[in-house]
């Protein structure tokens, strides 16, 4: 009889600590899921409420995490608030409620549909063709605030207007050339465990249109030197100098006072050596764009007017095969420090040499 009660009250123990283990196991609750498909069209959800997902009986007190760095921003981890709309990648997202107060954990996983933009086909979207990397991401944003398309998505091009000049979220538009292009950014279907809380995917449509970049040619300086007769470059015409510019564009400069409006492009070099002397005289050549995505272009070409130094000496006799040094002394405001090219002619008895 007292075997009986003994074993009676050791199952009654045994039943109250698992009891007591079950309950206190259970402070963090249970795994719960949860889909939410086209999130940008609910504001709600940028507080996005992961307590309530929790199965089971969690109780307060313990704190949220992610390893998902994408998440990481998005979550208030002492409330378990999470933005979804600051969530830039359509999936599978997993967070963990964890309570040390029991030692416990437990997930809520949102299967998250795609975001994939706002169709872009009213004209509004341009690049240059000098750009070789056009971001397609900027033309597609949305203009309502923290509302940004998912980055995991997919571009692809029209068949239509397909280039191959395409990577990734990268056009380049520089290869290929001014005209219409029409894309497609697609964010992938997202199955849950129960496929009628399945996301189908989503698609942005971008028309773009890329603008010619002005040419303002290949430029070629021009050299004379000052003691030359310049008798023949009176009239001479900047555009001689310069391939492959466009027309329309303008000349400028701001020393020589030798344009006397946007209209011209002659300058008289025999003038600008009288009154400057030599120098470096720079010209440029500007042409604007059709389409303000384009910048000015310009192109520079310079009239080169060399410093020539000119003199004459006498050495005495020495023999030839010996090395024989010669110093120059020069006023340097006439001749400015720099590396030139020397001509000399030496007269002997027995000849002129010239080199």
């Amino acid at each position: 009889m007292i075997f009986k009660r003994f074993i009676k009250y050791t199952y009654l123990v045994i039943l109250f600590l698992g009891f007591s283990k079950i309950s206190y196991a259970q402070c963090a609750g249970s795994n719960g899921t949860v889909t939410v498909c086209n999130k940008d069209t609910d504001s709600n959800n940028q507080t996005f409420n992961l307590n309530i997902h929790l199965n089971g009986s969690p109780t307060s007190g313990g704190m949220w995490s992610t390893d998902d760095p994408n998440n990481f921003a998005a979550l208030d981890r002492a409330t378990g608030i999470v933005n979804l709309w600051a969530i830039t990648n359509f999936g599978e997202h997993i967070f963990t409620y964890t309570n040390d107060s029991c030692n416990d954990s437990a997930t809520v996983t949102i299967y998250l549909g795609g975001y994939p933009g706002e169709n872009n086909t009213d004209g509004s979207a341009n690049a240059c063709s000098s750009n070789p990397f056009v971001n397609l991401h900027t033309y597609i944003g949305s203009s309502v605030d923290g509302k940004a398309q998912d980055f995991n998505g997919l571009w692809t091009e029209d068949p239509t207007t397909e280039t191959g000049f395409i990577i990734g979220s990268t056009f380049n538009a520089e290869e290929a050339g001014p005209g219409e292009y029409i894309f497609y950014y697609t964010v992938g279907a997202v199955l849950s465990d129960n496929p009628t809380l399945s996301c189908t995917e989503r698609v942005a449509t971008l028309f773009l249109e890329v603008h010619r970049d002005p040419e303002p040619g290949e430029p070629i300086d021009f050299s004379v030197c000052t003691t030359d007769d310049l008798s023949a470059f009176t009239n001479f015409e900047l555009f001689s100098l310069l391939t492959g510019e466009d027309t329309g564009g303008t000349w400028s400069e701001n020393r020589t006072n030798q344009l006397l409006d946007l209209t011209d492009s002659t300058i008289n070099i025999e003038e600008i050596n009288t009154n400057f002397g030599y120098g470096r005289y720079p010209f440029t050549y500007s042409v604007f764009p059709r389409h303000p995505i384009c910048p000015i272009r310009e192109s520079t070409v310079n009239i080169n007017i060399l410093p020539v130094l000119m003199g004459s000496m006498s050495a005495e006799n020495f023999c030839a095969g010996i090395p024989s040094t010669v110093n120059i002394s020069y006023d340097d405001t006439l001749l400015p420090n720099g590396n030139y090219e020397i001509s000399y002619i030496i007269n002997t008895s027995s000849g002129t040499l010239s080199t």
